[in-house]
């Protein structure tokens, strides 16, 4: 739309008195559209729905979380069933490998060399695939913080709307049997490993309210850049820091860890956090 609307040969090319990007609700507003429900099931429904308000406006408050998600992804009629066919069918002419470059993201598949390995596509047609995807924001490059953007070594790719992510994780590859009536099966499954799925999304989460106090002012100090960490130790071991956050005059840094799990030990886990502090050396840490 960007590029017929906008382009170099469309009649409007350099006419736009203004231009607004929409893009999907954050966790906070999109918990208003099921105010009902429980602060676990609020972050759920966040997880698997995504911030598209029209998707979030079919959620049924009189159902459960569990119930809205099998009738609204996994039932043969079901509104979500077929939407991700849909979207792609609107944005490509051949969608098919864009399909597997997105499933392959989706089930955990995030560098390029893993991407290459689940989709067996050439790694040079991958990367074409991953800017068109990353121009229509179906994706987002994410390089750990302190990294030079222009080294693609150290990058991951991530789904940016999580109906998206979902979809294609738990729903693409199974809709036949969908369609045959054995949705309950799938969804079941899904269900199973949805804890796994939320860990990164409630990262984005956690990302989201420091974003949102800093901007009431209600920050250690005013940050220009929210992000995450990973690494290697001196042993070789890969460490990961969930979120970083820098100040604007690059003096100050706050780190932290996001669990998403039943129960965790907490002196176990700032003690950790303690530790990795010590990767960011040119910054003081403070308990």
């Amino acid at each position: 739309m960007e590029n017929h609307v906008l382009g170099e040969k469309s009649p409007l090319f350099g006419r736009r008195t203004g231009q607004l990007k929409v893009n999907p609700l954050d966790y906070y507003d999109s918990a208003k559209f099921y105010p009902k429900a429980s602060a676990e099931d609020k972050i759920k429904y966040y997880a698997c729905m995504g911030g598209t308000p029209y998707y979030l406006s079919l959620i049924d408050q009189g159902m459960s979380f569990e119930e809205d998600l099998g009738e609204l992804y996994f039932e043969i009629n079901g509104y979500l069933n077929n939407e991700g066919i849909l979207l792609m069918k609107q944005a490509f002419r051949e969608p098919a490998n864009y399909n597997a470059v997105l499933q392959a993201i989706a089930s955990g598949s995030n560098t390029l060399g893993e991407i290459a390995g689940f989709t067996q596509l050439e790694t040079s047609l991958i990367s074409k695939y991953l800017v068109t995807l990353q121009e229509i924001n179906y994706i987002v490059r994410v390089i750990p913080f302190g990294s030079n953007p222009l080294k693609g070594k150290t990058s991951q790719y991530h789904i940016t709307e999580n109906f998206i992510a979902f979809w294609y994780r738990y729903v693409f590859s199974v809709r036949t049997a969908i369609d045959r009536g054995n949705g309950d099966i799938y969804c079941g499954l899904a269900l199973d490993d949805l804890s796994h799925f939320i860990g990164p999304i409630f990262e984005e989460v956690t990302r989201q309210y420091l974003r949102r106090k800093n901007a009431q002012g209600k920050s250690p100090f005013i940050a220009k850049s929210f992000g995450t960490w990973w690494g290697k130790d001196n042993r070789g071991n890969v460490q990961e820091v969930d979120v970083v956050l820098e100040s604007v005059s690059s003096q100050a840094l706050l780190i932290g860890e996001c669990k998403w799990r039943p129960s965790f030990k907490v002196n176990k886990t700032v003690e950790k956090l303690q530790e990795r502090a010590a990767y960011f050396d040119k910054y003081t840490t403070q308990k």
